[in-house]
């Protein structure tokens, strides 16, 4: 597998795309921002219905009535009637994406970005100038109608697991329940992927066995019922890589052909970048394919006992399945998220099955409203709605049991490199002839990368600036320091996370923070004038000092308020003073980026 050309291509193409800058293409409608425009594009992904808004993304065709290229992400007056692969023309502004880019902290520019998208369009009108082709308007009213009947006949809670777990559409689902359901360890069956997909396939290709249906239909019915069920999911990263493995699998049955499970996830991801290469930088993207690939080597390298017990084996094997995934994903939960689910496990034993069934049900109910006969849509909702009360309650119940999830920081790169080159022998450990041995020590060798996460990063100042609220966070001397200028919390302990420390050894902050393991309270531990010894540093407190276009100045006085703020000289083996927009490194200023964060290392 590993020689094969396909994929050493496809290692050393992901390779240079990670590695080279990102570039705005001269043509793209970027180049015309900030202006007023005219635009006409195709809506390229299912639209997002806000109360103030009508959002989609676009694939831009002219502007101003001349042909042009590019992406953008549109925001539509409200209760504009958009669909996907819908053609539109819209007038608006046209801008950057509005960014708030600070350390450990979602970044909506770069998340767009991403998406090769770098425009916004704000509109005042749109309007549909070419509804999309016969079989996308099909398409489109099957999921708005499976969407209308959860709404119509379930509550906002049931109706928002129904149409996550159905369809992959998260957007209603409340943060409390999407929350538990992360610590529970189940978010990804809210995420239509390659279950959901396996499962229409193999619903439509049982059902024509039944009907007598010959092999010559039976396979390609299932094939293009899955591409039916992709394209009404919103043809995600993880939705296509899922079909294109299933349409791989189903030609090599067809022809006769075992070109492996691996092969078609190589070839599905290949066939993903080569149309969007920055959709390697995309979480879903990364999450997708990396559990995938380690429940295929999972599935390959290890194997239950085929004599143990169905009642045995089935949870078993689930289980192996589940550790894979968490164990392939447990460097990006660290990184990205912060948290990662410890029962997630067992959890998974329970809820993946039922969520089988919750689809299943999902697909029953919209087959009876279909029909138009009430006593079997009421029946089929009976069955529906116990099966989503008891999901939602074994979900709940997984969430709070003690210790289900933790915060934590992220790893470092070392760390991560140690993690995967070990997690990869792990599940290639057939190679070895000790094998047992081998994982042990393996295993050992991963628990003491993610537990000591060796190479913590030192030496650094950041400063980061959110709409006039700023932090000042620096390692010096083997110790770190905040000080903190009226910036949220959960902020500030994601961008010490980000830096994979867990806590503050010294902070300067108004009130106390869970990340301080020492706080010094301006106004009432220091004031300004008064000079302290704290954290092993020595402190000055000043008057809060700001940095203008006409130069320094001073916000004195004390009114009691958060208006009210203090700078300080803090000296170790550097000194480095805090203002509110600027920091004084030995001397040396750097101010603040607007929104953003800068950095100075040292």
């Amino acid at each position: 597998m590993y020689k094969r050309p396909l994929f050493i291509f496809l290692v050393f193409y992901i390779l240079f795309i990670v590695s080279s800058p990102v570039k705005i293409p001269k043509n793209d409608i970027f180049n015309k921002t900030p202006s007023d425009a005219v635009l006409t594009g195709r809506v390229t992904q299912y639209p997002q219905i806000k109360s103030s808004s009508v959002n989609v993304f676009l694939k831009i065709l002219t502007a101003g009535g001349k042909p042009a290229r590019g992406k953008v992400f549109a925001k539509l007056p409200p209760g504009t009637d958009v669909n996907f692969m819908d053609v539109i023309e819209a007038k608006g502004r046209i801008d950057k994406p509005f960014s708030v880019s600070i350390l450990g902290n979602f970044d909506w520019a770069q998340y767009l970005e991403n998406k090769n998208i770098f425009t916004q369009l704000n509109a005042e009108s749109a309007s549909v100038i070419k509804p999309a082709p016969l079989f996308f308007r099909a398409v489109n009213k099957i999921r708005k109608d499976i969407l209308q009947i959860f709404a119509e006949n379930f509550d906002e809670e049931k109706a928002a697991v129904f149409s996550g777990v159905v369809l992959g559409d998260k957007s209603s689902v409340p943060d409390g329940l999407s929350r538990q359901f992360r610590d529970a360890g189940v978010i990804h069956l809210m995420v239509a992927s390659g279950l959901h997909v396996g499962f229409v396939a193999a619903i439509v290709y049982f059902s024509c066995m039944l009907f007598g249906l010959g092999y010559n239909w039976r396979l390609p019915a299932a094939l293009a019922a899955a591409g039916i069920y992709v394209l009404a999911a919103g043809a995600a990263a993880p939705l296509v890589r899922a079909f294109i493995m299933t349409l791989c699998a189903g030609i090599g049955m067809k022809t006769g052909r075992n070109s492996g499970a691996l092969h078609g996830l190589v070839l599905a991801a290949l066939i993903i970048i080569l149309f969007n290469p920055l959709s390697v930088m995309e979480t879903g993207f990364q999450m997708s394919f990396l559990a995938v690939f380690f429940i295929l080597l999972s599935v390959r390298n290890f194997k239950i006992n085929p004599k143990w017990p169905k009642f045995v084996k089935t949870p078993a094997e689930i289980f192996l399945i589940t550790l894979a995934v968490q164990l392939a994903l447990l460097p990006v939960y660290t990184n990205i998220f912060f948290r990662i689910s410890f029962i997630s496990p067992v959890a998974n034993i329970f809820l993946v099955p039922f969520a089988g069934f919750l689809i299943g049900g999902g697909f029953l109910l919209y087959a009876a409203k279909l029909t138009g006969i009430a006593f079997l849509f009421k029946a089929a909702w009976g069955i529906c709605y116990a099966l989503v009360s008891a999901f939602i309650w074994l979900v709940k119940l997984f969430a709070k049991i003690p210790f289900a999830a933790a915060d934590t920081p992220a790893l470092t790169a070392p760390a991560i490199a140690v993690f995967y080159i070990c997690l990869f022998f792990v599940y290639n450990s057939n190679i070895f002839k000790h094998k047992k041995i081998i994982v042990g020590v393996l295993a050992f060798i991963m628990a003491a990368a993610v537990f000591i996460n060796p190479f913590k990063p030192k030496n650094y100042v950041y400063l980061l600036d959110s709409f006039n609220k700023s932090a000042v966070i620096f390692n010096m001397d083997g110790k770190t320091v905040l000080v903190n200028n009226n910036l949220d919390g959960e902020i500030l302990g994601k961008a010490l996370f980000s830096l994979s420390r867990r806590k503050a050894d010294l902070v300067f902050a108004p009130k106390e923070f869970d990340f301080a393991s020492k706080t010094v309270k301006p106004f009432l531990d220091i004031w300004p004038g008064e000079k302290i010894t704290a954290g092993g540093f020595n402190a000055e407190g000043f008057w809060g000092v700001n940095a203008g276009s006409s130069g320094f100045w001073e916000n004195s006085g004390y009114s009691g308020t958060s208006k009210d703020s203090m700078s300080f000289n803090i000296t170790g083996s550097h000194t480095i003073f805090t203002g509110v927009n600027f920091i004084k490194f030995d001397g040396e200023i750097s101010a603040a980026e607007k929104n953003g964060t800068a950095v100075r290392k040292f």
